[in-house]
């Protein structure tokens, strides 16, 4: 942007929060007070706006990075959606983009969202539906909605190969999820994304974290979304499902 560049330019920024993505580490990790220095700068932007549903949830986290003083709410017709369709045998999984693992001091350290574990979240997935599939005499049907504006690098194009050799049908990253939410009668989400909490308390209930690496904190009570590291207790909430 442009005020990164020419800082000799008066300029009032403003910037719009779609999504709260860089302030939920926390609550998945209480180490994680800090934010990553990539939104140093959006931080400092002269105005920040919030629509009240993100803001009402997050509060407490966002004040503690932003002065008051600069925060401005959208406020937004309350949504009414339609039953959920649990009859409806598709299944939802939503990704991030991969990261790079970091080298310190000579040593490999593994980025919660690598290539690596980003292929163990969708092969695992896959398999317990398949199993489910098979030994409940099921038809689910999954779909992955990617991360919008997936990067273009090396690790990139080497998922898009991955997902391509699997048996799982891509959306389009500008698929209007909202619209056919009730669509898929079970979402799987990557740690530490914040589409549920676009939504109302009573359909948060179709979305689970899915955290492959077991060491993330469970604040299910306080995010109102339920968070699992064993497939094996994913499986038995997918089967209970009528």
């Amino acid at each position: 942007p442009l005020w990164f560049k020419n800082k000799k330019k008066k300029l009032n920024t403003f910037f719009i929060w779609s999504s709260v993505d860089p302030l939920l580490g926390y609550y998945f990790n209480h180490r994680d007070k800090k934010l990553a220095s990539i939104w140093v700068n959006y931080i400092n932007a002269d105005k920040h706006y919030f629509y009240s549903n993100i803001f009402k949830q997050f509060k407490h986290r966002i004040e503690k990075f932003i002065d008051k003083k600069k925060i401005e709410i959208i406020k937004i017709k309350k949504k009414s959606y339609k039953k959920i369709n649990f009859k409806n045998k598709k299944l939802l999984i939503f990704d991030v983009n991969p990261d790079k693992d970091v080298y310190f001091n000579g040593k490999k350290y593994e980025a919660y969202c690598s290539l690596n574990n980003l292929k163990k979240f969708i092969n695992n997935t896959l398999q317990v539906i398949s199993n489910i599939n098979v030994s409940k005499k099921k038809k689910i049907m999954v779909y992955l909605k990617p991360k919008k504006g997936i990067l273009r690098s090396t690790i990139s194009e080497e998922y898009k190969n991955f997902l391509r050799k699997k048996k799982i049908k891509v959306l389009n990253g500008n698929y209007n999820f909202e619209s056919n939410i009730n669509k898929y009668f079970f979402i799987i989400l990557y740690p530490f994304t914040t589409v549920p909490f676009d939504f109302p308390h009573e359909l948060k209930k179709k979305f689970i974290y899915y955290d492959i690496s077991g060491n993330l904190i469970n604040n299910s009570k306080l995010l109102k979304v339920e968070l699992f590291s064993s497939m094996n207790k994913i499986k038995k909430k997918i089967i209970k499902i009528k």
